[in-house]
């Protein structure tokens, strides 16, 4: 098999070969490393409103507000290539047709055939995630006192037909449904081929914008999370910024993350332009901020790089996504660093360039 270019891409059956071949150790500097992984990642933590006056963590970080970061993979440091390549093998479940709602009358959405639906994850999906991850690949620096090796990072997203995956992805084509992805990979994914931004080649023909939906979500597969804010007006007035308390183990959350129910103990109002709320008592009732997102707060394992705080940019993990074709921001190489420092072991510093 060739060695990947600025484009680069493996096929169900490179995957497997590239398996086979990776496993031993020949000497110091003529190692390929591979492990199948699921890591939590420890240098990107979720931020709340940087606004908000009521904070439970002096540094700012609210990690239980989504959990911690984490992603599931295969990971191949070859030291003879100077490469490390990310798998990811995903399955894809045909979940589309059925009836959706459109101005109070139901309609009958058309199922996408197999056939049909392996060919836009082989010829439209694939390539439009590696189109932002690999055109302009990430080097890292390696030092651990002995080889002290320069890597190109490649990522190589597969669609598996047999075989583990390390994601499942349920495919729909309603236009209404929220994509997301399970980090945790406990249940499938779930991913919209009639998103306004969906790669798929299935949106309406006046259907503008970038179609980044797809490579944000295997974002999310690689370990990063939302670097925006959203707003869940679940008080009803209106504005989106309050504090609810519920009565302890009352609060329910859909698939997604978001709120659906739970006994209301007071509506703590406007707290991200007022004072810090008093009589908060986490052993009686569990609390969530309306504004319940406010980006990432991302620490390098370099030594000399400093903590970086991202919100609502124009990157790949924002909401607005314009930036779509230029180099990916270093601070999303984090959990690929800490792949690597953890697999090889004997990593003294890592510098991500």
């Amino acid at each position: 098999m060739c060695g990947p270019s600025d484009n680069f891409e493996m096929t169900p059956q490179e995957v497997m070969v590239i398996d086979g071949q990776a496993s031993s150790c020949k000497t110091c500097c003529d190692t390929v490393y591979k492990r199948d992984f699921h890591y939590i990642v420890d240098g990107i933590k979720q931020l709340v409103n940087e606004e908000s006056s009521y904070n439970t963590h002096e540094s700012g970080e609210t990690p239980s507000l989504r959990g911690p970061a984490e992603w599931t993979g295969e990971i191949i440091i070859d030291q003879i290539k100077k490469q490390v390549i990310i798998i990811t093998k995903m399955k894809a479940i045909n979940k589309t047709g059925g009836v959706k709602e459109v101005n109070g009358i139901d309609v009958t959405v058309p199922k996408v055939t197999d056939d049909d639906l392996s060919q836009i994850c082989a010829s439209k999906i694939i390539p439009a995630i590696r189109k932002y991850w690999n055109t302009k690949p990430y080097k890292i620096l390696v030092t651990d006192g002995k080889c002290d090796l320069e890597y190109q990072i490649f990522f190589s997203p597969v669609f598996l037909t047999s075989g583990t995956p390390h994601y499942e992805v349920e495919f729909y084509n309603t236009g209404t449904l929220r994509s997301f992805v399970n980090q945790s990979g406990e249940r499938p994914c779930k991913w919209d081929l009639k998103d306004s931004a969906s790669a798929s080649g299935l949106t309406d023909l006046f259907s503008i914008g970038p179609k980044t939906l797809e490579a944000h979500e295997y974002g999310h597969m690689l370990g990063l999370l939302d670097e925006y804010s959203e707003i869940h007006d679940l008080s009803g007035d209106g504005d989106g910024v309050d504090l609810i308390e519920y009565k302890k183990g009352t609060v329910t959350k859909d698939e997604n993350g978001k709120v659906t129910g739970g006994t209301v103990n007071r509506v703590i109002e406007s707290y991200i332009i007022g004072s810090k709320p008093k009589n908060i008592n986490h052993d009686l009732y569990d609390y969530e901020y309306e504004t319940d997102r406010g980006g990432c707060k991302y620490i390098f394992p370099d030594k000399a790089e400093t903590p970086e705080t991202a919100r609502a940019t124009t990157e790949m993990m924002s909401d607005s996504r314009s930036n779509r074709t230029g180099a990916i921001p270093s601070r999303y190489m984090i959990p690929v660093a800490e792949a690597i420092i953890k697999v090889m072991g004997t990593v003294q510093d890592i510098k991500i360039s």
